[in-house]
């Protein structure tokens, strides 16, 4: 009787754990859940990221440019193009001079009443072109022709028929032209198209980048 107890209380242990066993195999336990959600939102981010990486990266460009040979009398209009952009644009304006002229000079002389009287007696002479000097450091003289090349202005020496003594030969530099350039430093792409829409449709300046 006691071994019958026995027999009966081992096939229900035995059911009991086939029993248990099934369940654990038809049902995912609860940290196997966890693990699909966490490795499902891991994996979200990370190929969103992807493609924000293949997204291109756009570089601020800076150009330094110069504007070239603008009258001035379009400065005004130029720059109030340029006045839009500030702070981040920078300008500055750059004089343009006239290439060296060689000047054939007579003088100084010590008083007006001695310049006026030369003035009379060169224009007399058939020098047409002479004009009196009241500035710089040729004041007080008389500029009786100007030259391109010093040999053009040798040459007029030369051929005078009496010349004076003290005329003499002067080269002229830094002589102001009535045009400038504008420096213009923090440029964008855009800006610097915009310019050369302008400088081509307009034909007031060229556009080149700075040396």
């Amino acid at each position: 009787m006691k071994r019958l107890f026995i027999l009966i209380e081992l096939v229900l242990l035995i059911g009991l754990g086939y029993l248990l066993f099934v369940g654990m195999k038809a049902v995912p336990t609860i940290p196997q859940i966890k693990q699909i959600d966490l490795e499902y939102e891991r994996e979200s981010p990370n190929s969103d990221q992807k493609q924000s990486d293949q997204k291109p990266i756009v570089n601020a460009v800076s150009y330094c440019l110069k504007l070239e040979a603008i009258d001035l009398s379009d400065l005004p209009e130029v720059n109030q193009q340029l006045q839009r952009w500030r702070p981040s644009v920078q300008t500055q304006i750059v004089e343009r001079y006239k290439d060296p002229r060689f000047l054939v000079y007579f003088g100084p002389l010590q008083t007006q009443t001695a310049l006026k009287a030369f003035m009379k007696q060169f224009k007399q002479q058939g020098y047409a072109k002479a004009v009196p000097v009241f500035t710089g450091a040729l004041s007080g003289g008389i500029v009786i022709d100007s030259f391109e090349t010093e040999e053009e202005a040798l040459k007029m020496h030369a051929d005078m028929p009496n010349p004076m003594h003290g005329i003499r030969i002067v080269k002229q530099d830094d002589i102001p032209s009535d045009q400038v350039d504008v420096l213009v430093s923090g440029i964008n792409e855009d800006q610097y198209l915009i310019l050369k829409e302008v400088s081509e449709k307009t034909k007031k300046f060229s556009v080149n980048m700075c040396d």
